[in-house]
C-alpha cells in the first residue's frame, strides 16, 4: 500500500517534515548554525538533515528568531523531499501536497473548482475545502 501524505496538510513545516520523516523511520536533526543577535533585526541560520544523508543538512533557513529560522529549513527541505508543495505565505502551513501522492483529492478540486465557475482558487479557498476533513479529524468532530 503506497503511503499516504494527506495528513501533513494544515499543519506547519516543521511539524509536517517531522510527520513525514517518521513514516520512513528517517528523523530530521536541526541545528542553529549561528546566530547574530546584535544587528538589527537580529539574525539566526537553522540547518536540517535527515538522519539517513550522513547527517549532511539538505536545507537551511535564516530568520529573525529562532523559530521563524527553523520553520524556514523545514519549508525547504519539504520542497526538496515533495516536488510540488505549497505553503499558505501567510500562516505556513501545508495547503497542497504534490499530484502524485494526492491523486485522491485531485478529482474534488476540479469539481469545487467548477462549481465555482472558476479553474484557479485561492488560498484560503484552499485551506477550507481541502482542510477541513484532516482538521474535523484532527478535532474529533467529524
Amino acid at each position: 500500500k503506497a503511503r499516504s501524505d494527506d495528513s501533513l496538510l494544515g499543519k506547519t513545516a516543521v511539524s509536517a517534515l517531522y510527520e513525514w520523516c517518521g513514516k520512513r523511520q528517517r528523523t530530521p536533526i536541526f541545528q542553529q548554525q549561528r546566530s547574530c543577535i546584535t544587528s538589527e533585526p537580529p539574525e539566526f541560520d537553522f540547518t536540517v538533515a535527515l538522519n539517513d544523508e550522513e547527517d549532511r543538512p539538505i536545507a537551511g533557513g535564516r530568520g529573525v528568531t529562532k523559530s521563524a529560522a527553523k520553520h524556514l529549513a523545514a519549508r525547504r527541505a519539504l520542497q526538496i523531499l515533495l516536488h510540488g508543495v505549497m505553503f499558505d505565505e501567510a500562516t505556513g502551513i501545508v495547503i497542497q501536497l504534490p499530484s502524485s501522492s494526492s491523486s485522491s483529492r485531485q478529482p474534488h478540486q476540479a469539481a469545487a473548482a467548477a462549481a465555482a465557475g472558476s479553474t484557479r482558487r485561492t488560498a484560503s479557498e484552499m485551506v477550507a475545502d481541502d482542510l477541513a476533513p484532516n482538521l474535523a479529524k484532527r478535532l474529533a468532530i467529524g
